[in-house]
């Protein structure tokens, strides 16, 4: 199934800014048991200048999470939105996203990675 998962950012809508945001070398999207998934905190989405960023949402501490490639950042009507390859609206500002989970890098990053290819294509639940 990772083979047919898009690589590459969707395309940007007609209006919309590209926004920064930090994100993995391709190697696959979706993770079947390889990733050593811890639970991430619930995690608030910010806008901060030209990149969207995240913060803890108990502590408002700034959080470093790498996205699996292919996952892109806009504005949008004004709105930031945090966007899969495949065009779907992941999160947007404001957002608390309680339900990532990934693998610590060595800068304090966390790399994201998602077991579930439903929560990739359709975003997180409320």
């Amino acid at each position: 199934m990772a083979a047919c998962a898009p690589t590459a950012p969707a395309p940007l809508p007609s209006g919309a800014t590209a926004l920064k945001l930090q994100t993995s070398a391709p190697a696959g999207l979706f993770d079947f048991g390889g990733c050593a998934s811890a639970l991430v905190e619930p995690i608030v989405v910010k806008r901060d200048g030209d990149s969207l960023a995240f913060e803890a949402q108990d502590s408002g501490e700034r959080r470093k999470l790498v996205w699996p490639t292919g996952f892109s950042a806009r504005v949008l009507a004004g709105v930031a939105e945090l966007v899969t390859p495949l065009g779907n609206v992941y999160a947007r500002a404001g957002d608390v996203l309680t339900t990532l989970g990934g693998s610590p890098g060595d800068d304090g990053e966390m790399h994201l990675c998602f077991a579930n290819s439903d929560a990739y294509r359709n975003g997180p639940k409320p």
